[in-house]
């Protein structure tokens, strides 16, 4: 498979190591102040969904709204990512959703929060979601030298599951004290102090080809590179499958501490973040050791044993092993993901990011809308254990299954 070259700078910024670098560590900086007040929203958010309904098909309703924009969306915002200023997209866009989650927080403050206006606001942030992402991991490695690609991703994620450890066990204690108005204020908060920090990275220009040329282009383009480039397609086609059955993760955990485990809000804070001290854990790893010649051992592995996890998941349903299982869940997935993404930044041409990860955003997530309304509905009537083997003998299949994808032996 021939890789794409990026598009190098003469920027001093991009030849010093990831933590010297001013332009890599604003981003940094700001993804930690948005990420933490995004932890404990999230906290608050499906405790008030669980506590004024108690249904986990709502709560599949709740994902779904914040999914289904970024299926729909992402090709095409990883189009408008190749041909706008990225460094506007990243800032503005955390600036739109801390606007948003402050109208929330407002209402829930009066007590006048409803339901369907949880929804819009929660489908409205995905959208802004949607730019955002492929406008930062498209951005990453414009800062930083070629080699140090998977050190600044490990520190990307551990940014994002430091966060996921204080995040989630402030958010329990703060939803206890402040009450969900407060949370999603803060929230609200932190994503204009993330974007405030932003405005200042110094992003090198980027090339890019056809600016006159339609977005229904753009998407063709995206997606004829990724299906010629047969490793990419095949790990992407096999996480859209797996994303199928780890998606209601997000449901289970919640439903599981509450009704099975009898705690509170505050022991599902702690189990959150017992997976971000496990991630966390793998992304320091990673951010120390020498870059590896060979990924594919480790992402195989890595995925295969989440999938044996997920099975005493749901065979052990007691607290502490929850926090257990949950903290080398997270190392697990740390591990797998980031590798795969320091393996997708460095093959992908500068000029073709924005559109690829666009396209990889609504391909591995296709299926999640899906996945969480059929699951909320099997998990109200069948119970959560059998949902948590039958996911988990899938990752331990699909793991496995990437060996006979198309070169990735070399990855």
């Amino acid at each position: 498979m021939e890789s794409g070259e990026r598009h190098e700078t003469t920027d001093p910024e991009s030849r010093k190591t990831v933590l010297k670098n001013r332009d890599f560590m604003l981003l940094w900086v700001g993804q930690l102040v948005s990420q933490v007040g995004d932890r404990i929203h999230s906290i608050a958010l499906m405790w008030w969904v669980l506590e004024k309904t108690g249904s986990a098909a709502l709560m599949g309703t709740v994902l779904i709204f914040a999914t289904v924009p970024a299926v729909v969306l992402g090709p095409f915002a990883g189009g408008y990512v190749d041909r706008w200023n990225r460094k506007a997209i990243i800032a503005g866009m955390d600036f739109v959703r801390g606007a948003i989650v402050v109208g929330v927080a407002v209402l829930a403050i009066r007590g006048s929060l409803e339901i369907w206006q949880l929804l819009v606001a929660t489908a409205a942030v995905s959208v802004a979601s949607t730019f955002f992402g492929p406008a930062v991991m498209a951005t990453i490695p414009n800062l930083v030298r070629k080699d140090e690609i998977t050190r600044a991703n490990s520190l990307s994620q551990m940014v994002a599951q430091g966060a996921g450890i204080a995040g989630p066990a402030l958010g329990g204690v703060l939803v206890a004290i402040w009450g969900v108005g407060g949370v999603f204020l803060l929230n609200g908060l932190s994503f204009m102090l993330s974007g405030f920090s932003e405005l200042f990275i110094r992003v090198p220009p980027t090339e890019r080809r056809g600016e006159t040329q339609h977005i229904l282009a753009d998407l063709k383009e995206g997606f004829g590179f990724v299906r010629n480039q047969p490793t990419v397609f095949g790990i992407l086609k096999t996480a859209a499958v797996l994303n199928f059955f780890t998606a209601p993760f997000a449901i289970l955990i919640p439903l599981v501490t509450r009704e099975y485990l009898g705690r509170g809000a505050d022991a599902l804070g702690f189990i959150m973040a017992s997976f971000s001290v496990g991630f966390l854990l793998s992304s320091a790893a990673l951010a120390i050791v020498k870059e590896r010649e060979r990924k594919h051992p480790l992402i195989i592995f890595g995925i295969a044993l989440m999938g044996l996890v997920l099975i005493l998941m749901g065979v052990f349903l007691s607290y502490p092993s929850y926090l257990v299982l949950m903290g080398i869940l997270g190392v697990l997935s740390g591990v797998a993901n980031i590798l795969i993404m320091a393996y997708f930044q460095a093959v992908i041409p500068d000029q073709m990011r924005g559109r690829v990860f666009g396209f990889m955003q609504t391909l591995a997530g296709g299926l999640q809308p899906l996945a969480f309304g059929v699951v909320g509905i099997l998990t109200d009537v069948v119970g959560v254990t059998p949902v948590f083997v039958v996911s988990g003998c899938v990752l331990v299949i699909g793991g496995f299954y990437l060996y006979a994808v198309p070169g990735m032996k070399k990855v």
